[in-house]
């Protein structure tokens, strides 16, 4: 009895998981195999994006949904404009895809989910107390770790470097939590393997690659996994406030 309660309490995650395979294959496949088509590719994360929002969306997710595309878009036509990497694509507005802001959107929503869906196993799974702590100071080592040697290698100017030196720190300085730790793996993975997909059909380059016999740069994990985290971070301080205002008005 008590193995049929526990096996259909895994239901809504797996249906999670699946769900998140199934937005990123399409992610992937509405990217990779329109590329030559914009208002496709725009139709086909317009549609992921809708269906995001109505399954399983949670508090937060909405936020993202915003701020993801409204930092992102304007960061890469900086990096554009300053020839870190260039775009191949038959429309481009101010150096980049017109659907962009829709990649942002879909991507970083699905990067918070597969984070929460994370965090719901190690529970169902009751990994606690030292095998917890153990994990995730494991993980936070190769984190840090990993930041310092990007940093050291990185060919980047000056104001760049100390950039992300301004920026890791901050991070740093603010104490990292599970859900920090989780969706930096997940983003810095998940979006370096798509981006060196994209990157090896042609689809855009970096100027000077660190790695140029791969076309990627050091930073790549890195960019995806502090901009995961940054994100993230800025939705859950909108949903304190929005809950902080419920209190203060009841």
């Amino acid at each position: 009895m008590k193995k049929m309660v526990k096996f259909f309490s895994t239901r809504p995650l797996v249906g999670e998981l699946l769900f998140c395979i199934l937005v990123g294959l399409g992610l992937f496949a509405g990217v990779m195999l329109t590329w030559a088509f914009p208002l496709v590719t725009a139709a086909c994360l317009a549609g992921l994006l809708i269906a995001q929002w109505r399954v399983g969306r949670q508090p937060g997710d909405d936020r993202v949904m915003l701020i993801a595309p409204l930092l992102g878009t304007p960061a890469e036509m900086v990096e554009v404009y300053l020839g870190e990497w260039t775009y191949h694509a038959s429309v481009l507005v101010w150096g980049v895809p017109l659907w962009l802001p829709l990649v942002w959107a879909n991507l970083f929503v699905l990067f918070r989910r597969l984070m929460r869906l994370m965090l719901a196993l190690l529970d169902y799974f009751n990994v606690w107390g030292l095998g917890r702590s153990i994990l995730f100071g494991s993980l936070g080592g190769v984190l840090l770790i990993f930041c310092m040697v990007a940093l050291f290698l990185m060919e980047k100017g000056p104001l760049i470097i100390g950039l992300y030196s301004v920026v890791i720190v901050f991070l740093g300085s603010h104490q990292l939590r599970e859900r920090d730790v989780l969706i930096f793996f997940v983003a810095g993975i998940l979006g370096a393997v798509g981006e060196y997909s994209a990157i090896q059909e042609g689809y855009w380059h970096y100027r000077n690659p660190y790695f140029s016999s791969l076309g990627v740069d050091i930073t790549l994990p890195l960019d995806w996994g502090l901009s995961a985290i940054i994100i993230n971070r800025l939705a859950d301080m909108g949903q304190k406030l929005d809950r902080d205002r419920e209190m203060w008005q009841t």
